[in-house]
């Protein structure tokens, strides 16, 4: 397979390059600025200190040569040339002369106030001896060069030229040593200018070295930063297109083989492949590759370090749980190597072996083979290691996948099998349901011809029971005449009897009405106090003799909305209930109390209880609360029953709480008449 090399520019990836700080090369410009500013000042300071000394040296200077020529002009008007019309005239322009070079000598010694203060001597004495002279040539002009000599000497004139010649060299001493002084200040402040340059000249020397050096190593550092972003760019790359490759692969050998493609056209590979161990041998398997293998990898004898595979020349062993890095082939021995040759002639100079794992068993390897040595470093690892990670997770998905188009190729078999079952099936169902209907049609004539059996032999129960409760009545009242005291137990027995038949035909006939449809109830609002104090009058006979204390808290303000026959009989089967399964000296008692626009009342007692898993069983027809447990065998098991359908068409509802050996709460709720609604009125008239 031929492998096209990547361009650099194919993908992009930002990535961090170099630590410049550009912040430390300011600060090290600052410092050259600041330091080169700070000497180019100071140099300014010499540079006008040494004018200034330079000016006040050529000052004095021109005050010395000005005292040299005014001694000599003072030398020229002390000279008598006797009277004449040009010694006049001489005489008057070196006057001039003197006073013009006075002024410059003043001006020249403006700083220093000792020499103003000799100048100002000096002037005196050479206006003395100019008016001195110029009396002598008046003299002269007048008696002749005798008598001005005379006048002369009298105006004491040698000693006016030796007063000035004494001044004039006391100011020219004064100027020397002051010339001598500034010329030391000149050279000490040119010398400081020069230190001071040369100080500035090394400083921003050295600064702008140091600045260079740093900018040659940043530069380097960048440049090698800049070779770095290109290799990780090319390597993010290889791991992106390997991933999309992972990803848009149907099937295990496309997959590989892209990945292998994709490293060698994105990540700057020379050649990859990947290989797995032959389950007997453990020989390490080429599967898929790319790039210049040219054969290269027939020469490539890699075994399974798990496998009990003897050393063979010429082969290596390795571990498919550890990475092994070459990264540099021209170095490596032919015993760690034994294919070198062929790998360097194929232009590889570092290699890579990455374990590729499935479902966290070792599956094969990942070979990379790079054209320069010391190509695998540590970040390059990290990064390959996610691209093998990337190789595993597509050989799970891969292999998921295959797991899946089994499965669902045998969900599918399963399916065609099912709906031949079902279609079987239903038809056996069809015939089923045929059948269940027609035998439902039949129990539901039967059921009913039942209903109307009980409903017509509970009528004709009724009528015989009555005339023999009526006879037994007759009997026990004696009217007739005395019968024997046995005939009287008798007597008592049949009417107990009697009553107790009567009584379980009359549920019989309530609970086939209720069925059937047929009962009416007569809606009226009603005061329960009243209706529950005939309940105990026709119960208190019974629980007295039974010792019971029977009692009742019901608020005569309650006005209930009902049928108040069946809600006396409701009471009656509850009572009668509690009073048949209370022990001597227990209680019975009935409270009411107002619920959200019902009345809620509860008949308890202190009887034997009624078991948790019994509760919901109790309401079911013929059934009755732990018999055998109890001793009390009377009833068919159908009060609870009609009392519960009773309650239910009026609206409410009926439950109990209860234990063994911690009696018996049964509650129940009727509607609430509207407020007004006191006197017994007829409401309505329903059937169930």
């Amino acid at each position: 397979m031929s492998a096209r090399r990547p361009s650099t520019t194919e993908y992009e990836t930002v990535v961090p390059v170099g630590n410049f700080r550009p912040t430390k090369v300011r600060i090290a410009f600052g410092i050259a600025l600041a330091a080169l500013s700070g000497a180019g000042i100071l140099l300014s300071r010499d540079v006008s200190q040494v004018e200034h000394t330079a000016r006040r040296v050529f000052g004095a200077q021109a005050v010395g040569k000005r005292l040299n020529d005014l001694l000599r002009l003072c030398d020229s008007v002390g000279a008598f040339r006797g009277y004449a019309p040009d010694a006049v005239q001489l005489h008057r322009d070196s006057v001039e002369s003197i006073q013009a070079a006075v002024r410059d000598v003043r001006q020249g010694i403006a700083e220093n106030p000792d020499q103003q203060k000799r100048i100002e001597s000096l002037e005196g004495v050479i206006d003395q001896a100019i008016a001195l002279q110029q009396w002598r040539q008046e003299v002269a002009a007048e008696e002749g060069a005798a008598a001005a000599d005379a006048a002369y000497h009298e105006g004491r004139g040698d000693l006016l030229y030796d007063r000035m010649r004494q001044l004039m060299s006391d100011m020219k001493s004064t100027e020397e040593s002051l010339l001598r002084r500034k010329k030391e200040a000149l050279d000490l402040r040119t010398r400081q200018a020069r230190n001071v340059f040369c100080a500035s000249a090394v400083l921003g020397f050295v600064i702008l070295l140091a600045v260079y050096s740093y900018l040659e190593r940043e530069i380097r550092r960048r440049q090698r930063s800049e070779s770095r972003l290109i290799h990780l760019n090319r390597l993010y790359a290889f791991l992106s297109r390997a991933n999309q490759a992972i990803v848009r692969s149907r099937t295990r050998d496309e997959s590989l083989r892209e990945i292998c493609r994709v490293a060698v056209e994105h990540g700057q590979f020379a050649m990859a492949w990947i290989g797995t161990p032959e389950s007997g041998s453990g020989l390490i398997r080429p599967i898929a590759w790319w790039g210049r293998e040219d054969g290269y990898l027939q020469n490539v004898r890699l075994y399974f370090a798990g496998r009990n595979v003897p050393r063979l020349a010429g082969t290596v062993q390795t571990t498919l749980d550890v990475r092994g890095v070459r990264n540099s082939i021209e170095s490596e021995s032919e015993s760690l190597m034994p294919w070198r040759h062929e790998a360097l002639r194929r232009g590889f100079r570092s290699c890579a072996v990455l374990p590729i794992r499935l479902q966290d068993r070792p599956y094969g390897i990942l070979g990379l083979y790079a054209s320069h040595p010391g190509f695998f470093d540590d970040e390059t690892l990290r990064l390959l290691e996610e691209v093998a990670s990337g190789v595993s997770f597509a050989l799970c998905t891969l292999d998921q996948e295959e797991q899946r188009r089994i499965a669902e190729t045998e969900i599918r078999r399963l399916n065609l099998e099912l709906k031949g079952r079902v279609l079987e099936r239903t038809s056996q169902l069809g015939d089923a349901n045929g059948r269940l209907a027609t035998q439902n049609e039949e129990l539901a004539r039967a059921n009913r011809m039942k209903r109307e059996f009980l409903a017509r032999m509970s009528h004709e129960f009724r009528t015989p029971l009555n005339s023999i409760i009526g006879f037994t009545d007759l009997l026990a009242e004696q009217a007739e005449g005395p019968i024997g005291e046995a005939y009287a137990e008798y007597v008592r027995h049949v009417h107990h009897g009697a009553h107790h038949l009567l009584a379980l035909v009359s549920d019989v006939l309530d609970l086939s009405r209720i069925e059937a449809g047929r009962i009416d109830l007569r809606h009226e609002a009603f005061a329960p106090a009243e209706a529950v104090s005939e309940v105990l009058a026709v119960i208190g006979p019974l629980a007295g003799a039974r010792k019971l204390d029977l009692c009742s808290d019901v608020s005569p303000a309650l006005v209930v909305c009902g049928d108040r026959t069946r809600f006396k009989q409701i009471l009656y089967n509850l009572l009668s209930n509690a009073v048949k399964f209370t022990p001597a000296g227990g209680s019975v008692r009935v409270t009411a109390e107002s619920d959200y626009g019902e009345i809620r009342f509860c008949v308890s007692d202190t009887g034997l209880g009624i078991p948790p898993e019994q509760h919901a069983a109790i309401f079911e027809e013929f059934t009755q609360a732990a018999p055998a447990a109890s001793g009390v065998k009377e009833g068919a098991g159908l009060g609870l029953t009609v009392t519960k359908r009773i309650v239910e068409m009026h609206g409410g509802r009926i439950w109990l709480k209860s234990a063994g050996g911690e009696g018996s709460r049964f509650f129940f709720t009727m509607p609430a008449a509207h407020a007004g609604e006191q006197a017994p009125k007829r409401l309505s008239s329903s059937t169930a």
